[in-house]
């Protein structure tokens, strides 16, 4: 055009832009034979469902692609339930924890009414009931068996009347009965009674 020799010798090659998100890019014209080109190209897309603020998959929204996920904390009477979402490139979680029922945990419910991880740990449960007594209170008996004095002679062989569920002997100076009632020694006492009245067999003789 200005006769120079030279055709478009005074084209200005201008800076350009192109695509949006994380495919933006940057690129100049050039004029070529005639024709006005751009070498701006767009990066490839990629998944947005990292919450980074970056819209990754270059549709204009950043971090569309995040899926919020259920979230709890806290523990006991203290326990909540929220949600963790993606705002502004950053994770947000919305669960908040409850305040504590009391300062201490003294009631026997079965729950951390302080929310320190531990149950009922200041108050005094009822312990379970321990049952009949299993001690072996007497000589004869495994059922808590006792021997008294019964006033009998003095040369008899001390043989005196067992109770042990198993039903009575007696005929000597002392007498056995048991405590506790139950009829697992009945055996032993048994045992025991044949031997005394084998002792005072001998003796009598």
């Amino acid at each position: 055009d200005d006769c120079d020799g030279v055709a478009d010798d005074g084209y200005v090659s201008v800076e350009t832009s192109c695509g949006v998100g994380a495919c933006a890019a940057v690129g100049r014209t050039s004029c070529v034979a005639g024709a006005v080109e751009n070498s701006c190209v767009p990066g490839a897309p990629a998944s947005d469902d990292n919450c980074d603020g970056v819209d990754d998959d270059c549709d204009g929204v950043a971090d569309d692609g995040y899926v919020s996920v259920e979230t709890s904390c806290g523990v006991g009477a203290c326990a909540a339930t929220g949600v963790m979402r993606c705002e502004a490139g950053a994770e947000v979680d919305s669960c908040e924890a409850g305040d504590p029922l009391s300062t201490s945990d003294a009631t026997c419910d079965g729950v951390d009414d302080d929310c320190d991880h531990e149950i009922d740990e200041d108050g005094m449960c009822d312990a379970p009931d321990a049952g009949p007594s299993t001690s072996d209170a007497g000589p004869l008996g495994r059922d808590g068996g006792a021997i008294e004095p019964d006033g009998g002679d003095e040369g008899d062989a001390g043989v005196g009347d067992v109770d042990a569920g198993m039903g009575s002997v007696s005929g000597g100076s002392c007498s056995c009965r048991a405590v506790g009632g139950a009829s697992r020694g009945g055996p032993l006492v048994l045992l025991g009674l044949g031997l005394l009245l084998a002792l005072g067999a001998r003796r009598r003789r």
